[in-house]
């Protein structure tokens, strides 16, 4: 904490003294002071000059009162720095206006000390008093105390000004290539100023500390400004706002010679393709071709799952590594391969020598060929049938009426990759459920199984590895009614909708051309569609 005294220019305070009557009425309006010295409220005599200021607040007394006063207003804290501004004289003699506000006045109330807030002086003419101010951190205390009685009033609390400004001086010297900065003036001298902080066009360069005050720089050309901070952390401008630096002729320097060739272009992409007896690898190194530098020679080698180099075969002839020249483009084969990782290792070079050689890497991994899966279908559709029935008049002997049943249906089982899963055979068993019967053209209750069981066998061929497919196969339908079951020509596609890690769905249509047609294809036929689970 820190004790500061000045002279209030403009009214500084006003005191407000008196008890305040109408309690009711204080709360919402300020007190207003209309009189000072009364000897029932004043905490002293009258004082004429600063002496007798000084000698009042020597007796214990008097002490005792103010310290009890500070307590009040919970500036217990600042009790020592108040008694000596007062009791030292450190205070000036200033006047207070009518309608100037305080915060709160000692008074007494039943000869007890106590204060009054929220006070406005209303006189008739300014009172007569001491001011001065006491800082505490960032705040100051603005006093005053009134001639007439004493009564210690707390005017105001404002923010304690900044520092004087700082001086900020520069010296180049271009014999040691050195820049020196230096700061001065009265925030230096009384140590209000912790540091100056130095930017060369905007960007901080360094920092003038209390050690001298002072630093050295290189010699940069460029604006440079300052920034002094003071002992609360607040940042102010300088003095000087910004100081150009020049730079320091130099004499002429041979120019460097030129960079080194950029390293050699060095970038391959490896792809696997499943092919009869092993795998295709498939080498894009388009990239070794590109760029600063681009390589002329690729020097290629393969690396298996288990990590031992490969023998391959290239252009007909097997190795275990190659030569490969702008586009550096090629296919591998590799004979009986694994599941697993595939490491390709090039090493590239270009034409000018001083260019570094580089070696890269690619790989890809291959999964095990997976040649059995599982699928599940769910489909609608209808049956169109034709049945030798009866008639109900002996005459006409026997009749073919056709019949047309909604239907509803699933299927399951195994599916066999063939041809890298560009190829698969798909048998299954499952059941279709009709929604019909035979009627009475015979004049009985011609009901037929509405349920009919199948068995069946289809090759599809994919458009993509486990991609869109088209196929046909042969199957027997209605196995378990004598009457009724028939064999037929079956042709089905299917659309891929959506892949995961736990199987692919597909959308699928098919139709069946029934061997049993007494009318033709167009009176005997099934057709549905829906969807298909391939389980992974």
């Amino acid at each position: 904490m820190k004790f500061r005294s000045h002279g209030m220019v403009t009214a500084v305070a006003v005191v407000v003294v008196g008890l305040l009557a109408a309690a009711g009425d204080a709360v919402a309006q300020p007190h207003k002071m209309t009189r000072l010295g009364n000897p029932a409220t004043r905490i002293t005599a009258p004082i004429s000059d600063t002496a007798g200021l000084q000698k009042t607040f020597t007796i214990p007394r008097n002490q005792a009162a103010l310290s009890r006063v500070l307590d009040k207003a919970g500036l217990t804290s600042l009790t020592a720095q108040v008694l000596a501004a007062i009791t030292e004289g450190r205070v000036t003699e200033t006047s207070v206006a009518p309608g100037t506000t305080i915060q709160w006045m000692a008074l007494r109330r039943a000869g007890r000390p106590d204060i009054v807030s929220d006070a406005v002086w209303a006189g008739t003419a300014p009172f007569e008093g001491f001011a001065f101010s006491i800082d505490d951190g960032l705040k100051r205390y603005n006093f005053v105390v009134p001639k007439a009685c004493g009564n210690l009033a707390l005017v105001s609390v404002t923010e304690v000004p900044l520092p004087e400004c700082v001086h900020v001086a520069s010296s180049r010297s271009c014999e040691s290539k050195q820049v020196t900065f230096t700061a001065s003036g009265t925030a230096i001298a009384t140590r209000q100023a912790t540091k100056v902080s130095v930017y060369r066009d905007g960007r901080k360069v360094g920092e003038m500390l209390p050690e001298g005050f002072a630093l050295a720089l290189p010699v940069d050309a460029g604006r440079y400004t300052f920034m002094a901070t003071d002992r609360h952390g607040r940042e102010y401008g300088t003095c000087e706002r910004d100081i150009m630096v020049e730079a320091c002729a130099v004499a002429p320097v041979a120019p460097p010679p030129p960079p080194p060739p950029a390293p050699t272009s060095c970038g391959a992409l490896l792809t696997a393709t499943r092919v009869k007896g092993g795998l295709n690898m498939v080498i894009d190194g388009s990239a070794s071709a590109a760029g600063a530098s681009p390589a002329t020679r690729a020097h290629i080698k393969l690396v298996g799952p288990d990590g031992n180099e490969l023998t391959f075969t290239h252009g007909g002839t097997q190795m275990s590594e190659a030569e490969l020249a702008p586009p550096f483009s090629a296919t591998f084969f590799v004979a009986k391969a694994r599941p697993g990782t595939y490491t390709l290792r090039a090493k590239t070079s270009a034409a000018d020598p001083r260019a570094e050689a580089r070696s890269c890497e690619s790989t890809v991994y291959v999964p095990e060929n997976d040649t059995v899966d599982w699928f599940i279908d769910g489909n609608a559709g209808k049956q169109r049938r034709q049945y030798d029935l009866n008639a109900i008049a002996s005459a006409t002997g026997t009749i073919t009426p056709g019949f047309c049943d909604p239907s509803i249906g699933f299927k399951v089982g195994p599916l066999f990759w063939l041809n890298d899963e560009r190829v698969s055979i798909a048998p299954a068993i499952g059941a279709a459920f009709m929604f019909g019967d035979l009627g009475r053209f015979d004049g009985n209750g011609n009901d037929y199984n509405n349920v009919s069981p199948f068995v069946e066998g289809i090759v599809n061929v994919h458009f993509a590895p486990r991609g869109a497919y088209v196929g046909a196969g042969l199957g027997w339908w209605d196995v378990f009614d004598g009457a009724h079951d028939t064999g037929a020509f079956i042709a089905n596609f299917g659309l891929p909708m959506k892949a995961s890690a736990r199987g692919d769905l597909f959308f699928v249509g098919e139709g069946r051309a029934f061997f049993d047609a007494p009318d033709g294809v167009s009176n005997n036929y099934q057709a549905w569609g829906g969807l298909r689970f391939i389980f992974r």
